[in-house]
């Protein structure tokens, strides 16, 4: 295990299991930059007990982001060794699947950027310009 480091676990997997949460982003847009498989899992027991998901609710971040299931999702009573191992070998074994994957994940941190190194450069140019008038 890797406390602390996730972006190292992250850098050398092929597929990952992820639990819920802010985790399933993170690893979203450190996959889309490594080109990696992504599989997500939720177990929220109190969420899926009282909303009793079907085929066509998604909870991930990546599936919300996407507006479709774009990693597969397991659900408490749906969560065990064997389901789990399956998904993972699906995700290792369908290429299809992956690169899919990668072109959505892609296409959801590009939305997710905006430009954001291009906007704090400007922003930053911008405050050294009017800092600069000033001292004149």
């Amino acid at each position: 295990m890797l406390d602390g480091h996730s972006h190292v676990a992250l850098a050398a997997a092929d597929v990952v299991l992820v639990a819920s949460g802010t985790a399933t982003l993170e690893t979203l847009l450190h996959q889309e930059a490594d080109g990696r498989g992504l599989s997500s899992r939720r177990s929220d027991g109190l969420v899926a007990a009282n909303l009793q998901p079907d085929e066509g609710t998604v909870f991930s971040q990546p599936n919300l982001l996407a507006g479709e299931r774009i990693v597969p999702e397991l659900f408490q009573e749906q969560v065990s060794a064997e389901a789990l191992g399956a998904e993972l070998l699906r995700e290792l074994d369908d290429t299809a699947l992956r690169e899919r994957q990668e072109r959505v994940f892609s296409d959801i941190h590009r939305q997710l950027e905006r430009n954001a190194s291009d906007r704090a450069a400007e922003a930053i140019l911008g405050m050294l310009a009017a800092k600069a008038v000033t001292a004149s």
